[in-house]
């Protein structure tokens, strides 16, 4: 039996899923999801740039861009709300570095344009992951301090006073007891 490639494409095959609904679907995996994708891209960078040359100062800058991506990602993952915010967009910056590098290197075919053409669409995949990470924590913070933050109990002070003075009375009474 001749063995025939499927030329459908990802929307009409059986149970497959057309690229837009699952970059939608994967930013809302959280950043765990953002932290393994940049791991298992900086494995595939690795294993396409292992055919060039040593010589080949594209091979190490990418490389090293690459690895940047995934440490600053997992950095972030432990850092407060605003260093977060900066890292990851920084992190931005440097996948498009990648994807610069991934465009010259297929162009002078030091790479398959194949290849290519996935660690790009993975990488920009990964970039609207965090951009959509770095939306939400964005929004997150502007959102600390609502209108619910200033309610205000309507007891008057007197009863405050009161209940205070109770509370002070009972502490008086257990601290007392267990004197005895």
């Amino acid at each position: 039996m001749e063995h025939q490639k499927d030329n459908r494409s990802e929307s009409h095959r059986p149970n497959g899923q057309n690229d837009q609904r699952l970059v939608k679907d994967q930013a809302f995996q959280g950043y765990g999801f953002i932290m393994r994708k940049a791991e298992k891209l900086t494995t595939a960078l690795y294993m396409v740039t292992d055919i060039l040359s040593d010589k080949e100062p594209m091979k190490w800058r990418a490389r090293e861009t690459g690895v940047d991506v995934l440490s600053d990602v997992t950095v972030a993952a432990t850092a407060s709300t605003s260093e977060k915010m900066n890292t990851l967009r920084i992190v931005l910056k440097k996948i498009e570095r990648i994807v610069s590098y991934l465009d010259i290197a297929s162009s002078t075919r030091m790479i398959s344009e194949m290849n290519a053409s996935v660690l790009k669409k993975e990488y920009l995949a990964l970039r609207d992951n965090i951009e959509a990470e770095w939306s939400r924590i964005h929004e997150r913070s502007r959102s600390l301090l609502n209108e619910r933050f200033f309610e205000v109990r309507e007891d008057s002070p007197l009863e405050l006073e009161e209940s205070e003075r109770k509370q002070l009375e009972r502490d008086a009474q257990n601290k007392q007891q267990n004197k005895k």
